[in-house]
């Protein structure tokens, strides 16, 4: 609501209350195609980059290993080591989707049409106290002992939470591109499908 309205939001037409939906089928190809499933496969990739730089637990062995995992010696780990582990990685995935969620899909999904140079994030001091809020939260609930006991966390190497940001970039420039045909082809295939 601390947004400013876009351009052409008093030139589209009223939603039929009878036939329109608040959610189509355009609103959810952005949010679990363009949006979810990226933030999805990254965050499932830096669980097994963790799993293998910080454990040296390969992703072929945690392939079915269902029956395995916890038994004394599973990877060369103790039952302890194979806790911390899970931990960890599961601390990396959380922590991907909150940097992804923040950098990829926030300041993207603000407007439909314009750039970010267009309405630069700056216009709403909000957005920056909010990814500050989120992002201490998350650390505060990946590095603060008391939580290790209530909900199973770890600490994580700092490295983790930067190597999202590669691919929250990637995501903000299709997301760049995606407007940009918005703006210059408004009755392309690419508008008739865009959210």
């Amino acid at each position: 609501m601390y947004e400013g309205a876009e351009a052409n939001v008093l030139l589209r037409s009223p939603r039929r209350v009878g036939k329109d939906r608040l959610v189509d089928w355009k609103l959810l190809v952005q949010a679990y195609l363009f949006l979810g499933t990226p933030i999805a496969v990254v965050a499932h990739l830096l669980y097994f980059v963790y799993m293998y730089r910080v454990w040296n637990v390969h992703p072929g062995m945690l392939f079915l290993a269902f029956d395995k995992w916890g038994v004394e010696g599973y990877a060369g780990l103790t039952i302890e080591q194979q806790h911390s582990a899970l931990s960890g990685a599961q601390c990396v995935y959380f922590a991907t989707i909150v940097i992804l969620q923040l950098f990829g899909n926030l300041v993207n999904t603000r407007n439909r049409h314009l750039s970010l140079f267009q309405s630069p994030p700056t216009r709403n001091p909000y957005i920056f106290a909010a990814m500050v809020c989120s992002i201490g939260a998350a650390v505060v609930v990946t590095y603060v002992p008391v939580f290790h006991n209530i909900i199973a966390t770890y600490p994580i190497p700092a490295e983790f939470w930067f190597f999202p940001l590669p691919f929250a970039l990637c995501m903000t420039g299709f997301d760049e591109i995606r407007k940009l045909l918005l703006r210059r082809y408004p009755e392309s295939r690419v508008a008739k499908i865009s959210w």
